[in-house]
């Protein structure tokens, strides 16, 4: 299924929920810049995104680590997550085949 958005890059913000189990939902918000709308060389609008976000491993009950022979510990408790996406402007119906 697909959705056609409008975007105002003042005003959008991109949130995500997981569910852990069934027993907690975390929440939180991505940091996002979104680039300005170009023509691509085949006459398409595209518009590109980074967006990324911090998550803590420990709030989907991941608690496992390993001490190194160095000191310090094998893993980090947070999860860094980074998207970057391209989108480009969905056709009109007439033009879209039945």
């Amino acid at each position: 299924m697909s959705t056609v958005s409008t975007i105002d890059p003042t005003h959008t913000q991109i949130e995500f929920s997981v569910r852990h189990m069934c027993l907690a939902t975390v929440r939180g918000c991505f940091d996002a810049e979104i680039g300005a709308a170009i023509t691509d060389p085949f006459g398409l609008r595209r518009r590109a995104a980074k967006a990324s976000a911090v998550l803590n491993r420990k709030a989907f009950g991941l608690h496992w680590n390993q001490i190194l022979e160095a000191g310090g510990l094998l893993m980090s408790e947070e999860v860094k997550l980074r998207l970057d996406v391209q989108v480009t402007a969905a056709e009109s119906a007439e033009a879209v085949p039945a």
